[in-house]
């Protein structure tokens, strides 16, 4: 099964390309990357995870795609693909440590309208529910790693997960309920890390955060075009002087 990461009428982008554009924007010379190292010496590597990891998501969607579909909507994607992310690198504690993989995670969640990201939670549920008679019958399983894996081939490295979980948990377990003292994963890496981390934490992980938009930003512009609105002009002046 092909993936999509872009598929709207005649333009489609396939989530390899889109990953590989943008693993291409920062090399180890770039000024983002130099600077990034000085605040965490595997800070190039985190850079490359978030942005090998930051479309997983999308996988469900086309799992759930009809066929005769002219264009496809990726709402509140990053949800999932934040906590795929946590679950993979979790089973990769000796090149990750527990704060760096919550910066990566934190950077993936956070990567598309962070003030919004309890109505990007409703609207992924919205959007899955279309797909399925409830939001709770449609599942992150084995199926889903394996598309994944193998249109990443080369570029992921394969890790085993044994899952088989709603979307309507993940959504739980990640972003919680709308009240503000709900425990969920997202609550917890952002009081460790920007609410009670170091001044070097919060830089690191704005630092990431920025490097994964703008290199997404970057990737899709390849295929989809580039934009002539204001964030687009930022993102241009952000990488001639980033890169």
């Amino acid at each position: 099964m092909v993936i999509y990461s872009f598929f709207n009428e005649g333009v489609k982008e396939r989530l390899r390309d889109h990953v590989l554009y943008a693993l291409e924007t920062f090399s180890e010379t770039s000024r983002l990357v130099i600077f990034g190292n000085k605040l965490n010496r595997n800070f190039y590597l985190m850079l490359r995870y978030s942005i090998m990891l930051h479309d997983f998501g999308k996988v469900i969607f086309n799992q759930y795609k009809q066929t005769e579909v002219q264009r496809m909507s990726f709402e509140g994607h990053e949800i999932i693909s934040a906590w795929f992310a946590n679950e993979y690198l979790r089973r990769m504690r000796r090149l990750i440590s527990p704060d760096e993989r919550a910066m990566i995670v934190l950077s993936i969640l956070l990567h598309h309208h962070p003030m919004n990201l309890r109505e990007r939670a409703d609207k992924l549920e919205e959007a899955l529910s279309k797909k399925a008679k409830n939001i709770g019958g449609l599942v992150i399983n084995k199926e889903t790693l394996e598309g994944f894996y193998a249109e990443l081939d080369g570029i992921v490295e394969p890790v085993f997960i044994n899952v088989d979980k709603s979307v309507k948990e993940i959504l739980k377990e990640t972003v919680g309920y709308s009240g503000i003292q709900h425990e969920s994963l997202s609550r917890e890496y952002w009081k460790n890390i920007w609410m009670n981390g170091t001044p070097n934490k919060r830089k690191t992980f704005l630092l990431l955060t920025q490097g994964l938009v703008a290199a997404d930003y970057n990737a899709a512009s390849k295929v989809r075009g580039e934009g002539i609105s204001e964030f687009a002009k930022t993102i241009s002046t952000y990488l001639k002087y980033w890169t």
